[in-house]
C-alpha cells in the first residue's frame, strides 16, 4: 500500500509558512520533521521516530532524502503553496503536489519547451484561439490561446505534476529532462471533485509495450485516474528512463497531486494530519 500525509505546512511555534525546501536547513524545518515523524509512526518505527531529527537523513547525489537505517521504508516529499506532503511505501516512489496558480511565464511557452509534442498539443487543444498557434515564432516569444483559461491551467499542472512524481520516483530530479515520456493515458481536465465521473485505468498487467489500458470508473475516491508512464527514449542526460505506472489523486482544493512507482498498489490512503 501506498500511504500519503498532507499538512499545512506552516511552522506551528511560529504561525509562519514554511518556503526552505531543504530538509536539513533551519529555523523552517519543523512542518517537514512533523510529517517524517508521522510517517515513522505509520510504519510502525514509533521509537526511530522519537528519536527522529531531519540531521538523520540522508541525501542522493540529487538530493533524494532517504532513512539511511530504515531501508524497507521509501518515502517522497512535496510541497507547494500551503501544503506539504509525503508518499510512504515499501518500494520505490514518487509524490509531486502542485499549486494550481498562474505561472510568471505563459503555460503554452513552457509546455512547448520542456513537453513532449503530445503534451503541448493536448493543452494546445482546450485553447479556445487554437488559430493563434500559427503566430508562435522560433523563439516562442508568442504564446497561443488564453493562458488563464481554467482547463488549460488545469491540464498543465496536472501533467506537470505526473511528470514530477515520475522523476521523483526514480530520483534523478530535473536532470531526467520532462520530454522524455509521456503519461498514458493523458489525464483531462476534469473537476477534480467530481469523483464519481473520474476514470480509473487498470494497470495491473500492463507490459512496457503493450497497449493503453482500458479505462473504468474507480470506485476508490483517493483516485481520479490510473495509467502508465510510456517512455520515449532510454535516457537523457544519464538519466535512465523506465516503464512505470502513476495515479492523479485527489488533493486540496486548488492544487493537484500525483504518484508514481513501478508497480501501483490497488489501495492508496490519502490522510491529512
Amino acid at each position: 500500500m501506498i500511504t500519503v500525509l498532507i499538512t499545512e505546512n506552516t511552522d506551528k511555534k511560529t504561525g509562519h509558512m514554511s518556503t526552505d525546501i531543504h530538509l536539513n536547513r533551519s529555523p523552517m524545518e519543523a512542518p517537514r520533521a512533523r510529517l517524517l515523524k508521522e510517517v515513522l509512526r505509520e510504519a510502525g518505527v514509533n521509537a526511530y521516530a522519537a528519536l527522529f531529527t531531519p540531521e538523520m537523513l540522508g541525501h542522493t547525489e540529487d538530493g533524494k532524502p532517504f532513512f539511511p537505517d530504515l531501508p524497507q521504508i521509501h518515502f517522497s516529499l512535496s510541497h507547494s503553496g500551503e501544503y506539504i506532503a509525503c508518499a510512504f511505501s515499501d518500494e520505490e516512489v514518487g509524490l509531486d503536489l502542485q499549486e494550481c496558480s498562474r505561472p510568471r511565464t505563459s503555460i503554452f511557452r513552457i509546455a512547448k519547451r520542456f513537453f513532449s509534442q503530445a503534451e503541448y498539443e493536448a493543452i494546445l487543444a482546450l485553447s479556445a484561439d487554437k488559430a493563434a498557434e500559427s503566430c508562435i515564432n522560433d523563439s516562442g516569444s508568442d504564446s497561443p490561446g488564453n493562458p488563464d483559461d481554467p482547463e488549460c491551467l488545469s491540464l498543465f499542472y496536472r501533467l506537470w505534476s505526473i511528470k514530477e512524481a515520475y522523476l521523483k520516483y526514480l530520483g534523478c530530479g530535473l536532470r531526467g529532462g520532462l520530454d522524455g515520456y509521456v503519461p498514458d493515458p493523458l489525464p483531462s481536465p476534469i473537476d477534480i471533485k467530481a469523483d464519481s465521473s473520474s476514470m480509473s485505468c487498470n494497470t495491473t498487467d500492463v507490459k512496457p509495450n503493450s497497449p493503453s489500458p482500458s479505462c473504468s470508473p474507480d470506485i476508490r475516491k483517493n483516485v481520479i485516474l490510473r495509467g502508465r508512464i510510456r517512455v520515449l527514449r532510454d535516457n537523457t542526460e544519464g538519466a535512465e528512463l523506465s516503464p512505470a505506472q502513476y495515479a492523479l489523486l485527489t488533493a486540496p482544493d486548488g492544487y493537484t497531486m500525483a504518484v508514481c512507482a513501478n508497480t501501483l498498489p490497488e489501495e492508496i490512503s490519502i490522510r491529512h494530519i
